[in-house]
């Protein structure tokens, strides 16, 4: 039954063991995917043989034509009796088995479907259409009630029932007829079937997964002996109740380890074929002499997730089949089962009546490989597959690589690096085994691991350094160093930040790096090893380009080129020049002429590529981590490109670039405060933050800061925190409870979330009176307070 629609994951079928004890043989309705299995010893039923005269009978059949018991004397007849409307246990399955079955269409064989129970021809020939509606090799007749018991003395029709007949003599019946093979199993008795061609065998690896299943074990007697649990009736309005007063005590079911080895197999063979029936066409029953009821499940992960589908609380009648199963009276022992495969749970109930057997087993937790016997009428075994995991036993790995269909080559496998080694190839164990190609055909179904053996690599060998190159600014693009040569591999370039830091291998290439300003770069390379060869160390050359003669011009086209990103044009260039040289401007001059032009502001870069920027043209370098995320949280607070700049200047990178260009530095003068003192800009910035609860006005932030830069004393700092910001309307305007004024305490002046006790502590001094302001001022005097303005140089 699948279950998709009312489960959170997974399917499930069970089995409902339909009662011996029915009243006059009349057998409870239910759908065959609910009732397999019986609480029997015997799977296949009690045989009878005998040589007796066939007794006569005239049936018509569905076809309008009349037979009698001499119609097919000539071949052995089955006779199979049932109920047109499917209420015997297994009429729902027996002739969609028998139709299926390899000796069906034995030519010396003719089975005759019965219906005894007074259906009608319209009834018998739909069951027919849904049952077998394809085959031909049945005849159906009907009004058979009269004959059963002719046949099968003391026959009834709790299941379907069959006699063979050869020669016009009965030779032999049976009170069940469960599947194909059965009837198969008394046929070789009297005509010969020859084997069944459509069974074979299939290697099926996973894991037997004992103590998940086995710790479900109280949880079902749990849910079996609870007071008051309840299943519905057929009419799903009324409901049978046990273990309460009046009504019948179910006892706990014993644990049957012969069940337990039985659910186990049948776990292990859902994974081949998911139903009641197994891959061989057998009834779940021939498993095991011990089991009834059987209830079926995949997908699951847990023993409880499983247990609480099974459970079916919120399920009608129809979907209450595993329920009743659990809740059986007539269940006393349970065996239960599980199995991983394929990265798929498959779990199983055995349930039965008969005690005994092994008072306890050891648990099984096996990984195995395992032969599972299949029914090619049953399985279409090329839909089955494998689940392959890469083991790189020292190299690259790979878990559940990919699914491979069984009969078909794998053709293809992971990859598998390991440095220094060679792959050999992909074998079936760590150490030896057996090798495995794109040729080699899927001969299992389930989870395998195959392993990556080794042999160890020379290393590639450059043969030719590459050596730097005189360079000397030229305003074009010219290659670093020269070319080199390597043996065993691929010799190749890459530009690096410094000479420590190697470049991930993305960066590499074979052609020769170029670059065109004037500074310092370099050069990294190394051989790629081919298949046989690893791959050489990775070597860092440093490489100068010089500044060009002129030092001023240098300077001017540098700022041009870095800065806004283009070769100068002439009357610019003239004009910085002219005006380094006649002193009028310095190199700060320069910087903040570019930094703060138009042409840059209309760029319209974000915080972190001006900062970058700046530190490239301003500084001669890239951007240290630190370094860059201080400048651009400077200016998410309100500073101006200008307090950049003023910054860049003022650096001994910056004061070196000069002198290399023989320019005096200077200095960056400000106007606006905000830009006076970074720190104090942050700090108030931070102000309008925690206290609040918004951004800076531009406005406000000059005032304050313009406040502070001229008495940056603690006292002062403290006076425009409170008088400044908490005594401003705009945050009465709040209107925060003492609680959430204890949180902006917090944030504001110890910049973290309140400690428990703590904050409990100052909510209840003011609740109890106690003032904000004192309030603010124990939290200002704290050395946490302390360490935050220190942060900001304050």
């Amino acid at each position: 039954m699948k279950v998709e629609s009312i489960r959170k994951n997974g399917f499930i079928l069970l089995a409902i063991v339909v009662s011996m004890f029915i009243f006059l043989g009349i057998c409870t309705t239910a759908r065959a995917s609910e009732q397999v299995g019986e609480l029997a010893e015997s799977d296949k039923g009690v045989s009878t043989s005998c040589n007796i005269q066939a007794p006569s009978f005239s049936l018509p059949t569905i076809d309008g034509e009349t037979i009698t018991e001499s119609t097919y004397a000539s071949k052995t007849q089955l006779l199979v009796f049932y109920r047109g409307d499917g209420s015997c246990g297994n009429s729902n399955s027996i002739f969609s088995s028998i139709a299926s079955s390899y000796w069906i269409s034995n030519k010396n064989i003719q089975v005759i479907a019965i219906e005894a129970d007074g259906a009608s021809k319209e009834t018998v020939t739909s069951f027919k259409n849904s049952k077998a509606p394809n085959d031909n090799n049945i005849v159906w007749a009907y009004n058979g009630y009269r004959y059963m018991w002719n046949y099968i003395p003391g026959g009834r029709l709790t299941y379907a029932v069959c006699a063979i007949v050869k020669d016009g003599m009965e030779v032999e019946y049976w009170d069940k007829c469960d599947d194909a093979e059965t009837c198969a199993e008394y046929l070789r008795k009297y005509v010969d079937i020859g084997p069944d061609s459509s069974l074979g065998t299939v290697l099926v690896s996973g894991t037997y997964c004992g103590s998940m299943a086995r710790s479900m074990f109280n949880s079902v007697n749990g849910f079996r002996t609870k007071s008051n649990v309840w299943q519905w009736n057929s009419d799903n309005s009324t409901k049978t109740y046990f273990n309460t007063s009046g009504t019948t005590s179910l006892q706990p079911l014993q644990y049957d380890y012969d069940l337990e080895k039985a659910a186990m197999e049948r776990a292990k063979e859902l994974a081949v074929m998911y139903s009641h029936t197994r891959p061989n066409g057998r009834s779940k029953g021939s498993i095991t002499r011990r089991n009834g009821g059987e209830n079926i499940a995949y997908g699951y992960r847990t023993a409880d997730s499983v247990l609480e589908a099974w459970i079916e609380e919120d399920d009608p009648y129809e979907y209450q089949g595993h329920r009743r199963n659990m809740l059986d009276s007539r269940h006393t022992t349970i065996g239960i089962g599980c199995f991983y495969t394929n990265g798929t749970y498959y779990w199983v109930q055995e349930f039965g009546n008969v005690n005994g057997g092994p008072t306890s087993t050891s648990v099984n937790d096996n990984k195995v490989v395992e032969t599972v016997e299949y029914s090619s009428n049953m399985v279409d075994i090329s839909k089955c597959y494998m689940t392959l995991s890469f083991d790189g036993n020292g190299g690259a790995s790979a878990l559940n690589f990919d699914t491979y269909y069984y009969g078909k080559p794998l053709e293809e496998l992971f990859y598998s690096t390991r440095k220094g080694y060679k792959l050999d190839g992909w074998y079936t164990d760590p150490v030896g085994g057996t090798k495995i190609v794109e040729s080699t055909v899927v001969d299992l179904i389930g989870d395998m691991t195959v392993y990556a053996h080794w042999v160890p690599k020379p290393t590639a060998v450059v043969t030719k350094a590459p050596v730097a190159n005189n360079l000397t600014y030229n305003r074009g693009f010219q290659q670093l160093v020269t070319a080199g040569e390597a043996s065993g591999g691929t010799l190749k370039y890459a530009s690096g930040w410094d000479s420590t830091t190697e470049p991930s291998e993305y960066y590499y290439s074979e052609n020769i790096p170029t670059e065109c300003y004037a500074g310092t770069y370099y050069v990294w390379y190394k051989v790629f090893g081919n298949d046989d060869y690893e791959d050489s160390d990775a070597v860092c050359i440093a490489v100068n380009i010089q500044e060009p003669v002129d030092p001023v011009v240098g300077f001017v086209t540098r700022m041009y080129q870095v800065a806004l990103g283009r070769e100068p044009d002439e009357d610019g260039l003239n004009n910085w020049v002219n005006q380094l040289r006649s002193g009028a401007k310095n190199g700060a001059d320069i910087a903040q002429g570019f930094y703060l032009s138009p042409e840059m502001i209309n760029k319209g870069l974000s915080n972190d590529d001006y900062v970058e920027l700046a530190y490239t043209g301003i500084m001669g370098r890239g951007s240290d981590e630190g370094g860059k995320r201080d400048w651009v949280e400077a200016l998410q607070c309100g500073v101006t490109y200008n307090a950049i700049v003023k910054g860049f200047v003022g650096s001994q990178e910056f004061i070196s670039l000069c002198e290399s260009y023989e320019i005096y530095p200077g200095e960056v003068q400000v106007t606006e405060n905000r830009d006076k003192n970074v720190g104090i800009t942050k700090f108030v910035s931070r102000l309008y933050t925690e206290v609040l609860g918004r951004g800076f006005d531009e406005a406000g932030l000059n005032d304050w800061t313009g406040q502070i830069n001229a008495n940056p004393s603690k006292e002062n700092i403290l006076n425009i925190s409170t008088n400044g910001f908490l005594h401003s309307q705009e945050f009465a305007n709040r209107g925060l409870s003492n609680e959430d004024y204890v949180r902006v305490m917090y944030n504001t002046y110890l910049g973290r979330q309140p400690d428990e006790a703590g904050f409990n502590d100052w909510v209840s001094q003011l609740n109890n009176g106690r003032s904000r302001d004192d309030i603010a001022s124990g939290f200002a005097n704290s050395q946490e307070f302390a360490n935050i303005l220190a942060q900001y140089g304050l």
